[in-house]
């Protein structure tokens, strides 16, 4: 189970490298975001006041880590996308979508924008609330996955930390 953890999932443009959409939860609590302006240093830091463990998939720990740089020298983050691919090798792919379908048997309400990366910053212009609904699954499908991986493997997750405290 997770303990003192906040998951954050980020959306951001590929051309441009911008976050223009964070998504956060809490252990098994509620979802919020911080959108466009709202993502500053500052506000990142008040969301993780009060945290030690920070989980995130894939890319999104160097775009954190980029924008927010005392991440590394505050907190414990960890990959969970690296320990999904240690974890379970035998899997042909280890992305979000595949955990989604393959392991956790979970059907997004959200699903076309899945295959849509490089025209999310447009949809996310155009119907923003679309976007923080995929975001919102994407941050409760990454709890789903953790608790998933806890319960099958219960891994050492200072196996999977980025940065030394």
């Amino acid at each position: 189970m997770l303990h003192k953890s906040i998951v954050i999932d980020l959306e951001w443009s590929p051309s441009s490298q911008e976050i223009f959409l964070l998504g956060y939860a809490y252990n098994l609590g509620s979802y919020n975001y911080l959108a466009d302006e709202q993502i500053t240093q500052r506000s990142i830091r008040q969301i993780l006041r009060g945290v030690d463990k920070v989980f995130v998939f894939g890319p999104d720990a160097g775009y954190l880590e980029r924008f927010c740089p005392q991440i590394k020298r505050n907190y414990h983050v960890y990959n969970v996308q690296s320990a999904f691919r240690k974890l379970m090798p035998h899997l042909k792919r280890h992305t979000l979508a595949h955990a989604e379908r393959y392991i956790l048997h979970i059907s997004r309400q959200t699903k076309e924008l899945k295959d849509n990366r490089n025209g999310m910053l447009r949809i996310w212009q155009e119907d923003p609330e679309l976007v923080i609904r995929y975001n919102k699954e994407d941050v409760y499908n990454l709890i789903r996955l953790i608790n998933h991986l806890n319960a099958t493997y219960k891994p050492d997750w200072e196996l999977f930390r980025l940065f030394s405290k």
